[in-house]
């Protein structure tokens, strides 16, 4: 049964456009998870292409799952430390998906500082709802940017129009996919674990309109 509707909605345009446009590459890109709630946002481009065999997997994505996920995070704020160490040894193109509340955790932000100094390989986006588990995130996309650009980063604000066609180039960029986390059926605080069956009815049937579509864009 899916969970976290909010953050599954929130997300999933950006990472099926990313998996179906073969912008990220199982097997040949790193794959780093840094938001592992809302797993159904990477479930479904993931069935779509054949590399699982159905959506119904864990609420909660656990690196083990799949061979192609090189890591999951547990603790929140930990995966780009992660991906940068594994960069030290393999400087291979890394992509990981973060929420943003993660530049509230200190072991991110130096984390992002060593990225940008060694300019590793690593591509982030990050979901930007503005949302958090009890309340608005606090703090400026003006900031947040600037945080990054200061630590010697690439950065990306991304809305509708996505493009991509930087993801191939050397060293660290950050993609800011503005994103929402309430619409008209949800709220992205008051059913963030709430299970209600109508409301998990109107989900399942706004994904399965990803399952139906290819979402695959001639502009990268």
């Amino acid at each position: 049964m899916i969970t976290h509707i909010p953050s599954t909605l929130s997300q999933i345009k950006y990472i099926d456009y990313l998996f179906m446009n073969k912008i990220v590459q199982p097997y040949n890109h790193r794959i780093i998870i840094g938001k592992p709630f809302g797993s159904y946002a990477y479930y479904i481009p993931w069935f779509k292409l054949g590399l699982i065999d159905k959506t119904e997997h864990n609420n909660i994505l656990k690196h083990d799952d799949f061979e192609f996920v090189d890591y999951s995070d547990e603790v929140v704020g930990n995966s780009l430390g992660i991906a940068s160490g594994m960069c030290l040894v393999q400087n291979k193109l890394t992509w990981i998906n973060v929420s943003d509340s993660i530049f509230q955790c200190g072991v991110f932000l130096e984390a992002a500082q060593f990225v940008g100094e060694h300019k590793q390989n690593i591509k982030m986006t990050i979901d930007y709802n503005r949302m958090q588990l009890t309340s608005k995130l606090k703090g400026s996309l003006k900031m947040y940017v600037n945080i990054l650009k200061g630590y010697g980063w690439k950065v990306k604000i991304q809305k509708n129009n996505f493009n991509f066609s930087d993801f191939e180039e050397d060293g660290p960029c950050a993609y800011f996919m503005l994103t929402h986390k309430n619409s008209k059926d949800f709220n992205g605080i008051d059913d963030h674990y709430k299970i209600d069956n109508e409301k998990i009815n109107k989900a399942y049937k706004i994904l399965k309109g990803y399952l139906d579509e290819k979402n695959i864009s001639s502009n990268h």
